[in-house]
């Protein structure tokens, strides 16, 4: 009996959490994660990690963002044209339209905005490229303000028509942003007409 007692509470602590989750305006979120990046065959280099990826958005409405995100690499030229090292960096502005809660704590979104990967191959000639980019993901709420992410995104860069894709994956934090009011509580007491 008290098992059940003790289940029946916990989802309950659950549902009440999970139902106020998801995003709200005026708040600020900060995300930290990890990216996996295919690169264009173009680029004759290896598909590597963009560690670490950290972004900052602005929700003006509960479906509206605007967000900066930044991701570093390290990776390597094909050994068909010297096989040297690359590092560097992935700048993106984004606009977000999020889709609202399913479930109550599952929101899918799109992203589109403009870029510049800044890419330093053998340590000279560094380049700096920009793009444009498009992607979906979701957010999945475990807390208030507290969700993971995860997303794939389509990099376009200019410069020799690349065609880049980027998984990404991390955790987000939302601070501030509009609280909607207590419910009022009743004590039992009789409404008069």
């Amino acid at each position: 009996m008290k098992k059940s007692i003790l289940l029946v509470a916990l989802i309950s602590g659950l549902v009440t959490l999970t139902a106020q989750a998801g995003n709200r305006p005026d708040a600020f979120t900060l995300s930290f994660g990890g990216a996996y990046d295919f690169w264009s065959a173009k680029r004759d280099m290896h598909n590597t990690w963009l560690l670490p990826t950290a972004a900052i958005a602005y929700n003006l409405t509960e479906n509206w963002a605007i967000e900066g995100a930044y991701g570093t690499f390290e990776t390597s030229q094909n050994a068909s044209i010297g096989g040297g090292s690359v590092s560097g960096d992935l700048y993106t502005i984004d606009g977000l339209y999020r889709f609202g809660n399913f479930y109550s704590y599952v929101e899918p979104f799109v992203e589109a905005g403009v870029g510049v990967y800044h890419i330093n191959p053998n340590g000279s000639n560094a380049q700096n490229q920009g793009n444009i980019n498009a992607g979906i993901g979701t957010q999945v709420f475990f807390d208030r303000s507290v969700a993971l992410h995860g997303e794939v995104r389509d990099v376009y860069t200019w410069a020799g028509s690349k065609n880049d894709v980027i998984l990404g994956f991390g955790v987000s934090f939302l601070f501030g942003g509009e609280t909607p009011p207590p419910a009022p509580v009743y004590k039992g007491e009789s409404v008069k007409a």
